[in-house]
């Protein structure tokens, strides 16, 4: 015989008013620990995804190297709705020549370097040079 089978349990209704008031306390007390442990966990939970978010989130790297020297045969400067507004090129071969736009994408500005003279042109609205000057 066990002693276990010798011990009968007494029913609730029977038991002094201390201890049933000290099993409620018991109970009250197991499930605020249930629910704070559910609470540290989700807490915990939510600290950990929040790092890591913030470890695989990409950061900005360092900033490109800048490139002391853009090489090209011709530039084209357009707005923000893909119009040309100025070039920076050459003509024919040898001679620079820089470009000005107007909004109509008629050419107003010429500066230029034409066989070793500078020469700077300003364009009417039909293409007329009405103000030209060389050194």
């Amino acid at each position: 015989m066990k002693a276990s089978d010798t011990q009968t349990e007494v029913p609730m209704a029977s038991q002094t008013p201390d201890m049933q008031a000290l099993l409620a306390r018991l109970e009250k007390v197991e499930n605020q620990n249930r629910r704070l442990k559910r609470a540290g966990l989700a807490a915990l939970l939510l600290v950990g995804s929040a790092l890591l978010v913030g470890f695989t989130v990409q950061r900005p790297s360092k900033p490109a190297a800048v490139t002391e020297t853009i090489e090209a045969q011709r530039f084209v400067l357009k707005n923000a709705r893909g119009e040309t507004r100025a070039q920076l090129g050459l003509l024919g071969s040898e001679d620079p020549q820089l470009t000005l736009l107007d909004a109509k994408g008629k050419t107003r500005l010429l500066l230029n370097l034409l066989a070793g003279q500078p020469s700077l042109s300003l364009v009417d609205g039909h293409g007329g040079r009405y103000g030209q000057a060389w050194a």
